[in-house]
């Protein structure tokens, strides 16, 4: 199972670290919070089912399914939050990118991910996002 713990809530991002089977393996970026507006906002907190595909702008990659009001979320390569329309983008490190605070090594980040994903469970797996903000 994948989680995604989200730890850092601004105007312009949401940050978190990403797991897997309870260890660290990343961090992650998203838009802000901004109460599950559609090309928006991050996603709510919840427990969702991921599987990968070939998305034809962003190449493969895993879709989110079933967030409630929301589709076409995607776990997908990028490094700050206004290069996502709601999606989560993937990082091994976090820090800036000109003064914007961003993931770094996105690609290698979801290539271990998808890695991770192929050699554990063909098919869907689990995705729990947490966080501390309330609606």
């Amino acid at each position: 199972m994948f989680r995604i713990e989200r730890t850092e809530f601004t105007g312009g991002y949401t940050a978190g670290v990403l797991f897997f089977m309870g260890n660290p393996i990343g961090f992650t970026i998203e838009p802000p919070w901004n109460f599950n507006r559609r090309n928006v906002s991050c996603i709510p907190d919840g427990a969702y089912m991921i599987e990968r595909v070939n998305s034809p702008s962003r190449g493969d990659c895993l879709a989110v399914l079933d967030v409630p009001d929301r589709s076409g979320i995607l776990i997908h390569a990028g490094n700050v939050a206004a290069e996502s329309r709601g999606c989560i983008l993937p990082g091994t490190a976090i820090g800036q990118i000109n003064d914007v605070r961003a993931v770094r090594n996105s690609r290698v980040a979801l290539s271990r991910i998808l890695e991770i994903f192929d050699a554990n469970l063909p098919g869907s797996m689990a995705l729990v996002v947490t966080g501390i903000f309330k609606e």
